[in-house]
């Protein structure tokens, strides 16, 4: 008899178990980044305790809320103007790639086009002058 309740008392342990959640506080959220085939060339992220961070190829800041913001909004100009104000090639035709990203929504710029390409790093030093 002592068996039987103790088995049930086991069985009744395991089925009832819930899945547990990891919410890894680590873990942030990308706001902006700028990519070259795959490799990262420059994000401004947000952790899950709010704090702010810019990292591109030579260093990564800590920045507050305010500086986000501007980092933001100079990526932001960047990011429409290139998506909507200039054509794109065809992904067949194109080799290497830029990869823009912003809050969820992305694009890419092939390397090839000269005009797109020039804009992008010159607004890149402009958004990265507000850092000094």
């Amino acid at each position: 008899m002592k068996i039987f309740i103790i088995l049930s008392l086991l069985s009744f342990n395991i089925f009832a178990q819930e899945k547990t959640q990891n919410n890894d506080l680590r873990k942030g959220k990308s706001i902006f980044y700028l990519k070259l085939d795959g490799k990262s060339i420059s994000e401004l992220s947000q952790s899950a305790t709010g704090d702010f961070r810019y990292n591109n190829k030579s260093k990564s800041l800590k920045m507050t809320s305010s500086e986000a913001q501007k980092l933001e909004e100079g990526f932001l100009d960047l990011f429409f103007e290139l998506k909507y104000s200039m054509e794109t090639k065809s992904e067949s035709s194109c080799k290497s790639w830029y990869e823009l990203y912003l809050r969820g929504d992305d694009h890419k710029v092939c390397v090839a086009q000269d005009k797109a390409v020039n804009l992008l790093k010159s607004k890149i030093k402009e958004i990265e002058k507000i850092l000094i």
